[in-house]
């Protein structure tokens, strides 16, 4: 079992990373925990069930005007291949969960040609949704640093949102 800490850029290319309306290479960035357990399927082969979660009470992602704040809970399947003493690879699904929490009003932020009215949740406002997830994690002395990308909505062009999660964890215990 690991345990360990996720850094997860959401919506990459695609999100605003301010109040201007520009999109940065990198989307919000939130600070999670992560929790993996290596289930073994065959010889160098796992189910690998993870919890990356941060409860918004303790670290929410807020957004850049501070009016709402976003917690995510991702709950992944994916089966990981050992291919060495110190490199795995992963794939499988995911099901990832929003929670969006604001005090409710409008505001005004600039979209494409000029400004725009937009109105900010009053209250919590929750979503779910598929993706695929796929990465790879380098090995050290009873830790691991991770790297996987994410794709949301995978099958839709119009909702599809791609993600970027890096992973640093330490081994607990072994099953």
């Amino acid at each position: 079992m690991q345990l360990g800490a996720t850094a997860l850029s959401h919506g990459l290319t695609r999100l605003s990373n301010g109040p201007t309306g520009g999109a940065g290479a990198l989307g919000p960035i939130s600070y999670n925990f992560f929790l993996q357990v290596h289930l073994p399927v065959a010889h160098g082969l796992f189910l690998s069930p993870e919890l990356i979660y941060m409860p918004g009470t303790l670290l929410p992602n807020r957004s850049a005007d501070g009016s709402t704040a976003t917690s995510f809970l991702v709950i992944g399947l994916p089966l990981t291949a050992n291919l060495g003493r110190r490199l795995d690879v992963s794939l499988g699904p995911a099901l990832v969960g929003y929670e969006i929490r604001g005090a409710g009003g409008l505001q005004t932020l600039s979209e494409g040609g000029g400004p725009g009215t937009f109105a900010s949740p009053g209250g919590t406002v929750t979503s779910r949704t598929m993706a695929a997830v796929m990465g790879a994690s380098l090995s050290f002395g009873g830790g691991k640093i991770g790297l996987d990308a994410m794709a949301e909505a995978p099958f839709n062009d119009a909702k599809r949102t791609y993600s970027a999660l890096l992973t640093v964890a330490v081994e607990i215990f072994q099953l």
